[in-house]
């Protein structure tokens, strides 16, 4: 049987770091998408991957808040 121990504490700020990092990110890809400019100046396929990428973080921070959920 593997038995693993986790430092919770260091867990828990690895997440909390995670958590820091994707919420920039989103803040950065709502920023660029409220931005007229960049929508009409941006080819859609540009356009469309940095709807994807804000919603890849949206719900990564959606897993990170639920992991940091359980550790608490």
């Amino acid at each position: 049987m593997l038995k693993i121990e986790v430092d919770m504490s260091a867990e828990r700020e690895r997440l909390h770091k995670e958590r820091l990092r994707l919420e920039a990110e989103i803040a950065k890809a709502q920023i660029k998408l409220a931005n007229r400019d960049f929508i009409e100046r941006a080819p859609p396929l540009i356009v469309a991957q940095e709807k994807e990428r804000l919603a890849r973080h949206v719900a990564t921070l959606a897993k990170v808040n639920e992991q940091l959920q359980r550790l608490a």
